[in-house]
């Protein structure tokens, strides 16, 4: 079923998965550069992005992935992270077809035991992804590199011109 919560995890992840096409043409100089007043570099950002998408909705299903993949110095591949990030965006979206407003969600986070409401864990979801992207995107402006369109304009574009093939 389709619903309107459902549409922003469907733009955010096309938002992410658009975002690592685009950066998967960068070399190691390029994805390890990062700007004052983001994040770290624009691989650390992902990594960053990525887990905690899953951290986020894991505290929705309860189903905590194993973190191995992104702890460490070494950072994933950008292969791996949007192999996670399809993932993760795919189950935000089953996820709000079983939404239920005014519930709560409790899992660990920051070592200590949580319980926020479910819709405060999806608006940071989203939020967050946002958020992030943007300061990747400023990251590829400080090196006179070409930003994708990622917001909803563009989504909605995108969307079009698939139906119209």
């Amino acid at each position: 079923m389709t619903t309107p919560l459902g549409d922003f995890f469907r733009q955010n992840v096309w938002a992410n998965l658009r975002l690592i096409d685009v950066l998967a043409a960068l070399d190691t100089q390029q994805l390890t550069a990062s700007a004052a007043g983001t994040f770290g570099s624009i691989h650390a950002t992902l990594r960053h992005l990525a887990a905690n998408e899953e951290r986020y909705l894991a505290l929705l299903t309860g189903e905590w992935p194993d973190p191995a993949w992104y702890r460490g110095e070494t950072l994933p591949d950008l292969a791996t992270m949007r192999a996670h990030m399809e993932a993760s965006g795919n189950g935000f979206i089953a996820y709000t077809d079983a939404y239920v407003p005014g519930g709560t969600a409790q899992g660990e986070w920051g070592g200590r035991i949580t319980t926020v409401p479910t819709i405060v864990v999806v608006m940071q979801a989203i939020y967050h992804a946002t958020e992030h992207r943007t300061n990747i995107t400023t990251v590829l402006a400080q090196q006179g590199l070409p930003t994708p369109d990622l917001d909803a304009w563009a989504y909605n574009e995108a969307q079009a011109g698939r139906a119209a093939k």
